[in-house]
């Protein structure tokens, strides 16, 4: 079923959502939602909100604490989304 999660995100035009996955799959949103954990965890999947929480990072100063804030200036009130991790080869 991993396998067919990230097909999904290959034939995608862009990030997709956790109801996008589930309907396309035909599973529970939270059957899907765990799979894509795991697929975090293995790096092959990246959560759009947690890279967004990375990015605002500067040093040892936090600007995102990954609140669930409704009026977030990063992430506001947008869906959580996923994508493919891309891995660019470098040419020597």
């Amino acid at each position: 079923m991993l396998t067919a999660i990230v097909n999904e995100m290959r034939n995608s035009s862009g990030p997709v959502t956790l109801r996008y996955i589930s309907r396309k799959l035909s599973l529970d949103e939270s059957a899907v939602e765990g799979m894509i954990e795991t697929l975090i965890h293995k790096g092959i999947v990246r959560d759009h909100a947690r890279y967004l929480q990375e990015l605002q990072t500067c040093g040892d100063v936090s600007f995102c604490n990954g609140c669930s804030q409704k009026n977030c200036p990063v992430s506001g009130n947008m869906p959580r989304t996923f994508s493919l991790v891309t891995i660019k080869k470098i040419n020597h």
